[in-house]
């Protein structure tokens, strides 16, 4: 049953397009106009949930590499030429880099781990667990609701199926259906 306050969450910043951090920030600001009072467009760069940094002094080096990564998948995905260019060692470096210098809810680290969950394939308990992570990652960013959070769903489904975890199966389909239900408005 989905309640009446249940609403969908949606984004001008998909996971997967291709937006630099200070852009997504100015397209923020710049969507609102300059009258946007919400608690992510009134707070610097670097300090909103986003664009959280936690360590500035590595984070320029970090962002300029997660930020290359995301580029040559966004042209990657645009040209549709396959994805084998980016390795899950590479994705696994750059996250393992992440840690402690972006917030677990920064554009790039979502992005990054997006990318190795839901474009490229790797070890399904391990797919498993970072599709896990990413799910909580997007909830905390975006909220329970949001849109893109069927796909996490969906790649979750195919893992458990995989991996024959039926009860996984059958509990993200539900996730999946009431999410889709709350898109469409019923009740």
């Amino acid at each position: 049953m989905i309640s009446v306050s249940e609403k969908i969450t949606h984004s001008y910043c998909p996971m997967f397009s291709h937006f630099s951090a200070t852009e997504f920030h100015e397209l923020m600001k710049n969507s609102f106009g300059e009258a946007c009072y919400c608690n992510d467009c009134s707070q610097p760069y670097g300090t909103s949930t986003l664009t959280k940094i936690l360590n500035p002094e590595l984070a320029v080096q970090v962002i300029e590499k997660s930020e290359k990564v995301t580029s040559v998948v966004s042209l990657l995905s645009h040209l549709k030429y396959p994805m084998d260019v980016i390795t899950q060692e590479r994705l696994k470096e750059i996250l393992e880099m992440q840690e402690g210098v972006l917030a677990d809810t920064h554009l790039f680290r979502i992005r990054i781990l997006a990318i190795k969950c839901l474009l490229l394939n790797g070890p399904l308990n391990e797919m498993r667990n970072e599709l896990l992570t990413l799910l909580e990652w997007v909830k905390n960013a975006w909220g329970p609701h949001f849109n893109e959070i069927a796909a996490i769903y969906m790649k979750l489904i195919h893992v458990n199926l995989s991996l024959r975890d039926f009860y996984s199966v059958n509990f993200f389909m539900g996730k999946l259906h009431h999410l889709k239900g709350i898109n469409e408005g019923y009740p």
